[in-house]
């Protein structure tokens, strides 16, 4: 994509100087024409001068650079969500194992990938593309957005409503008490 798109994407700040389409991301050293890449610090805004990068993620008060840039308040973090945009694993289903446990009226969205041992509770709804690893349990009229992937032994209680594209991590527990329950 050219580069004031990946600004509008990013919600960062590009000030003209040349508008190259990019094609990935990669550290000062390793980028090569077609690539951004990041300087954090006033050091690493030196390193530019010797990169091969069409572009650069940078701070608002960076100087000195010749190549189109991007400003931001956190070169690190934009360079991590542009990872996220051009590295996107394609999504690819392994189907509902039949070691899985699901219960009655549970309506299961396209292309799901269920794993072993994973239990669905009555009345739960399960998004498209969504991705269940071992262990996870949902409970009773609980819904999972599309594109949402649950790590290993998560549990989502009763009338639980994750969103769409949502990823939670190995162990995390949603809907129980918590301290100071009354």
């Amino acid at each position: 994509m050219k580069l004031s798109e990946l600004a509008k994407l990013l919600d960062a700040d590009w000030g003209g100087g040349g508008d190259p389409e990019i094609v990935g991301v990669a550290g000062i050293r390793e980028a090569g024409e077609g690539y951004i890449t990041f300087a954090a610090g006033a050091s690493a805004v030196k390193d530019l001068a010797q990169s091969k990068a069409s572009a650069a993620f940078v701070t608002p008060d960076a100087e000195g650079v010749n190549m189109p840039l991007l400003r931001v308040k956190n070169p690190r973090l934009a360079f991590a969500r542009a990872l996220g945009v051009f590295y996107q694993k394609p999504y690819a289903s392994t189907g509902i194992s039949e070691k899985a446990a699901i219960e009655k009226d549970v309506v299961l969205g396209d292309a799901c990938s269920i794993h072993p041992f994973v239990t669905l509770a009555e009345n739960v709804t399960i998004g498209n593309r969504v991705t269940l690893y071992p262990g996870v349990y949902v409970g009773t009229g609980s819904s999972i957005g599309d594109d949402s992937v649950l790590y290993a032994n998560v549990s989502i209680g009763q009338g639980i409503a994750i969103g769409k594209r949502v990823i939670i991590h190995a162990g995390t527990v949603l809907g129980s008490d918590g301290f100071g329950f009354v």
